[in-house]
């Protein structure tokens, strides 16, 4: 994320790598796991919020009539091809998100 990005509060990360994996808790009003690969086999909380998983090089996140758009360009190529790109083995709870 740039630094002009994050000042004017645009969700756009750019040449992500690497995978990301989740084995413990998060909680917060807004989860975004973003990389090369993603994981979940923690717990996720978000009441009420969102939660986002997404795999590849580009990604830009918007919210939009409750509506979350997700941009996505790149999709990177699979580290192990075992292994999908998002992968979803834990707890996932967004309420009414």
């Amino acid at each position: 994320m740039s630094n002009q990005d994050f000042l004017n509060e645009i969700d756009r990360f750019t040449d992500l790598s690497g995978p990301v994996e989740n084995l413990g808790t998060i909680q917060a009003e807004f989860v975004h796991l973003l990389g090369e690969q993603v994981a979940n086999h923690g717990s996720i909380v978000a009441e009420d919020g969102i939660v986002t998983m997404v795999a590849g090089e580009d990604v830009y996140i918007a919210e939009s009539g409750g509506r979350v758009l997700i941009k996505l360009e790149g999709a990177a190529a699979p580290i192990d091809s075992e292994r999908p790109g998002v992968e979803q083995g834990g707890e996932i709870d967004a309420g009414d998100g």
